[in-house]
């Protein structure tokens, strides 16, 4: 009996650990906002394909990154698709994102989306380690994962939105 209870134990954690795949079902999951009484969330809004972009202040690629979607993020006006900048350290490395290097960051690249607070390790829920920025997810309207990449293209991430829609 106890063998079968650390068995089930063990799967269940090997399933809770798992990282997702293309075709996945994806869990609720918020991150903190600048504003520190907000959070968003990916059940929010409803019926609409998410884009998760993992980032840091001081990561080159991911200023890159963000500089070129705000400036093309418009191309989605008035579609079902909602963007989420979440960064996980500052403008140093191994200082954690906080509500000023939010809204620096958001000022930075005039990002017309909401920007938050993700977990220091980050991407874990998508990409086996060793992890690198920007990496980006994609959550179809079903709540399933449709696509993820290490610093894809914008040209290529925006390519995988429009199947979505």
């Amino acid at each position: 009996m106890k063998l079968a209870v650390v068995s089930l134990l063990a799967v269940m954690a090997q399933v809770s650990l798992a990282v997702y795949q293309v075709g996945d079902s994806v869990a609720e999951m918020c991150w903190q906002t600048e504003m520190a009484e907000k959070a968003v969330c990916l059940g929010e809004p409803k019926d609409s394909v998410k884009v998760l972009i993992y980032n840091s202040g001081w990561c080159p690629g991911c200023n890159r990154e963000l500089h070129d979607l705000a400036l093309r993020v418009s191309e989605f006006s008035g579609q079902p698709v909602a963007f989420y900048s979440l960064s996980a350290e500052g403008w140093t490395r191994g200082v954690p994102a906080d509500a000023k290097f939010l809204n620096e960051w958001r000022a930075k690249h005039h990002i017309p989306f909401p920007v938050a607070i993700s977990p220091r390790d980050v991407g874990k829920k998508f990409f086996e380690p060793p992890i690198y920025i920007p990496n980006i997810a994609v959550i179809d309207r079903q709540g399933r994962l449709a696509f993820k990449a290490i610093e894809p293209s914008i040209d290529e991430l925006f390519v995988e939105i429009r199947k979505l829609l």
